[in-house]
Order: C-alpha cells, then structure tokens, then sequence
C-alpha cells in the first residue's frame, strides 16, 4: 500500500504493509520501500519522539555521504539532487507532487 502520514503540514510517504491491526488500538506498518528524499523526514519525527535534538541539517549529511570517495561522485550527486527537491517540499517551493514527479524522472535516468 501507498501510506502518508502528515504532520505540521509536513507528509512523509512510502510503500508500506499492514503487519498487523487490533481493534481500538491501530495498525503496525512495515515499510517497505522509503525514498531518500523521504528518510530526513521520518527521522526527525523519529528523533522527536525519542526526546532528541533535532536531526543535523542535511547540509551535513549530504557532505557526510560524499566524503567518502571520488568515485562516489556520481552517487553523491543523486543524494544532492534528492535532498535539495525534499527540502524544496519541506519549505513549500514545490508541491509534494512536483517533487514526486522531479524524483521518480531522476531515478528513472
């Protein structure tokens, strides 16, 4: 299934499945397949919940993630694109929509 959560006018999408539902309590979810663009936002409501400060910007984690190597590059240059299109969303200079769209044609290359 296709699940969205919203908070503070902020959505967090990803495929999921039910893995199991007890009535008057809720549902547990497995999800299945999160977008990178995606995890930034799932770990700060994470982070949130357990009391922590929030996440280091992704500024960090995107030179974090491109450090490592010259022939990285390539695949560091996908993370910049995908966590410069999350922010975009996250600061309402894109739809989540267009954001998806932008996204998907980016892994599609």
């Amino acid at each position: 299934m296709h699940l969205r959560l919203t908070k503070d006018n902020t959505s967090f999408h990803t495929k999921a499945r039910v893995i199991y539902g007890q009535a008057g309590v809720g549902m547990g979810f497995l999800f299945t397949e999160i977008a990178p663009a995606q995890r930034p936002i799932l770990e700060r409501w994470l982070a949130e919940l357990r009391g922590e400060s929030p996440v280091a910007p992704a500024a960090i984690e995107i030179e974090n993630r491109c450090s490592s190597s010259r022939a990285a590059a390539k695949g560091c240059e996908r993370y910049v694109i995908e966590d410069l299109v999350a922010m975009l969303v996250q600061k309402y200079l894109l739809t989540e929509d267009e954001g998806e769209t932008i996204l998907r044609r980016l892994r599609d290359e």
